[in-house]
């Protein structure tokens, strides 16, 4: 998982990083650094998802993957229209 995804998870299931790092056992500075990393352990998703059950998780997951799949959409006609100038 990379941050970007879990400052998604966490917004989304109404956690700050102050709560997320004390669920955790890390600091609050620890998640915020985490939410601008390209790779956060995949163990903290699974914190995430047993947090809140496995059937919330995937319909939190299914939004961010539209998320991605539209921002990824995006960046290539962003490409696409840079070629053609």
């Amino acid at each position: 998982m990379d941050g970007r995804k879990l400052k998604f998870l966490l917004q989304q299931i109404g956690l700050n990083p102050k709560q997320f790092g004390k669920m955790t056992g890390k600091s609050e500075s620890t998640i915020r650094r985490w939410t601008e990393a390209e790779h956060v352990g995949m163990m903290y998703e699974v914190i995430l998802e047993e947090f809140i059950g496995k059937k919330r998780f995937a319909v939190i997951e299914e939004e961010w993957l539209q998320l991605e799949e539209e921002r990824n959409r995006r960046i290539e006609e962003s490409k696409a229209r840079s070629r053609q100038s």
